[in-house]
């Protein structure tokens, strides 16, 4: 849509690709038109805890810990988000994000030691599963869940995929616990 605003044809479009924020914020006959806001919309990983791997709490928390929220949101959500340890990021009204911070902290040799006491030491055994990621969704769930991917694979050894997926696959997956895991917005 960048074309179009630029040639006048839009006046307001939705930004979520880094490389038009970061050539909008260069330009300088358009750096001055970019305004950002908090939507209060949040990304996030869910598991399905009916089904191994993910019954597991140990395997919940192996994977919480794994992901740095903060390299996160300064690498593949640059400019597009914000670090958010609960369902309610920072500034949400209502919402204390210091409450979570301690579970959901970075700390990846407590992960591997989480996934070796739940039978993966070093991610051996560990079953093929991908992250799913509904093909509407903005840009960034995509992003997100190439980074976390990378994450696990750094700091558990485990290889995940990401696939993206129709959104009524999606919804009738996700409604009858058959995903795995997803990025969910």
């Amino acid at each position: 849509f960048l074309p179009a605003y630029e040639a006048g044809e839009v006046d307001y479009i939705l930004l979520t690709n880094q490389a038009e924020i970061n050539r909008i914020k260069s330009d300088p006959s358009l750096e001055d038109q970019l305004n950002t806001y908090a939507d209060f919309a949040t990304l996030y990983l869910t598991m399905n805890t009916y089904q191994p791997p993910f019954n597991d709490l140990r395997v919940r928390q192996a994977f919480s810990h794994a992901v740095d929220q903060s390299a996160l949101v300064k690498s593949a959500m640059r400019s597009i988000g914000l670090s958010a340890p609960s369902m309610l990021q920072p500034g949400f009204p209502g919402g204390d994000p210091s409450a979570f911070s301690s579970i959901q902290r970075y700390d990846p040799v407590l992960a591997r030691e989480l996934l070796a006491g739940a039978g993966y030491p070093d991610g051996k055994g560990f079953p093929q599963i991908d992250i799913w990621v509904q093909n509407t969704q903005p840009h960034p769930a995509k992003m997100g869940a190439e980074a976390i991917q990378a994450m696990i694979k750094q700091n558990l050894n485990i290889d995940i995929g990401v696939q993206n997926i129709e959104r009524k696959v999606f919804m009738e997956a996700l409604n009858t616990h058959n995903i795995p895991l997803a990025m969910v917005g």
